[in-house]
């Protein structure tokens, strides 16, 4: 029975277990999996954002066609932010990217939203939002289906 407690605390140490909590560490090649794995569950493939049968079998459908590179936009979008020098930069997926003064592009694969927050929805940003159009149709150009570009505004 000593032998038997010895080797469960020897597991519990290599396993990395401190103060009750239990860590393991993931091999480099493995380090975003857990974020894929929350994304696929939150997302319109296993999630509940999709609300018809035949809309959440359409885009599982597609997602078992796709190639690799379309399959992990469909679990985890890409998202842009857009500044006034023209420049794109990818941002984590994080609600904290909703600032007002960002104008941001979430592409789904199937879907692209064009967000922008309440300081720069004027007119004078039109043309930041009609790039990140431009920037949407050209990404997806080769896409089938074509996705549906969604505008949306903070507040609206």
């Amino acid at each position: 029975q000593h032998h038997h407690q010895q080797q469960q605390q020897q597991q519990h140490e290599s396993s990395g277990k401190h103060g009750g909590v239990i860590t393991y560490s993931l091999r480099p090649e493995l380090r975003e999996l857990p974020e894929y794995m929350y994304h696929a569950r939150r997302g319109p493939l296993l999630g509940p954002i999709l609300q018809h049968p035949d809309d959440i079998d359409a885009e599982r459908t597609l997602f078992l066609q796709s190639n690799l590179g379309d399959s992990l936009r469909m679990i985890r979008p890409t998202l842009l932010s857009f500044d006034s020098t023209g420049a794109f930069e990818e941002l984590p997926l994080q609600t904290l990217a909703l600032q007002s003064g960002r104008i941001l592009m979430l592409d789904h694969h199937t879907h692209v939203f064009v967000w922008s927050g309440h300081l720069v929805k004027g007119a004078e940003y039109d043309s930041y939002r009609e790039a990140c159009k431009q920037r949407a149709l050209q990404v997806s150009k080769h896409r089938l289906p074509a996705p549906e570009i969604l505008l949306f505004n903070e507040g609206a």
